[in-house]
């Protein structure tokens, strides 16, 4: 038989050795699946991972979720729904839901859902959820993190107010993610953070059409409804911002 005709034989056989392998291990692996957390909150939760449930409920705190499986985030404004593999930063400060998708592998792989209506995320991509319009002032208006594409939207007793964020000044200044960067001892952070730094080079590529980011939120961009009552104060309070020198 020459070399040729054994390197043949081989390949025609792998798919056959291969099925016989994974038959072997299958039940192990299953185990091994059924025993991982869905999901890794950092800051570490105090007790096991493995025992984190499949729903976590949001009062008021702020971390970094790092998915593997599907899980869901609830609270009183919304609940973020995450399908895929994703890495998400969600806080509730203020009266105010934050959510960034930072990462994730699938397209609405992370999705919040506000009094029935879904609005679906992307890498790059900062959702607020709160009750007034004044809450999300303080997000809105740091000058630290560059932001573009800023439109709201009124569901219901709720607003939604999504913008497009530079990760990379997300990076820097969020006390939450400086700390992940920090932490050498964290292998899973350590992996995180390089992917949420992948991500933030492929958005800059990919969503370069988009535009330059603004330290400063423009008036121009946000869709406000005149029926509201807080229109008057939050129009000033988003044209006083518009009005600031830019970095």
């Amino acid at each position: 038989m020459s070399i040729m005709q054994m390197v043949i034989v081989v390949i025609a056989g792998l798919p056959g050795l291969l099925s016989l392998a994974a038959a072997g291990s299958s039940p192990s692996v299953r185990r091994a699946a059924q025993q991982r957390p869905a999901y890794t909150l950092f800051p570490r939760a105090g007790h096991a991972q493995a025992q984190l449930p499949s729903t976590v409920e949001l009062s008021c705190d702020s971390f970094v979720v790092i998915a593997s499986r599907p899980c869901t985030i609830t609270s009183a404004l919304g609940n973020v729904v995450i399908t895929r593999a994703a890495i998400v930063l969600v806080s509730w400060r203020d009266s105010c839901l934050r959510v960034v998708d930072l990462h994730d592998e699938q397209k609405n792989s992370v999705q919040i859902v506000v009094r029935g209506h879904v609005f679906y995320s992307y890498p790059g991509k900062q959702v607020l959820v709160v009750e007034r319009l004044a809450s999300s002032l303080d997000v809105l208006s740091d000058r630290s993190i560059g932001k573009r594409r800023v439109v709201g939207q009124q569901i219901a007793d709720k607003w939604v107010i999504a913008s497009e964020i530079d990760i990379i000044d997300l990076l820097k200044a969020d006390p939450l993610l400086q700390s992940m960067r920090q932490r050498k001892d964290d292998r899973e952070g350590a992996r995180a953070v390089a992917k949420i730094i992948r991500t933030a080079a492929c958005v800059a590529v990919a969503l370069r059409a988009h535009g330059k980011y603004e330290k400063s939120v423009r008036t121009t961009g946000v869709t406000l409804s005149k029926s509201d009552p807080q229109y008057p104060q939050v129009s000033r309070q988003l044209g006083a911002l518009d009005n600031g020198a830019s970095d």
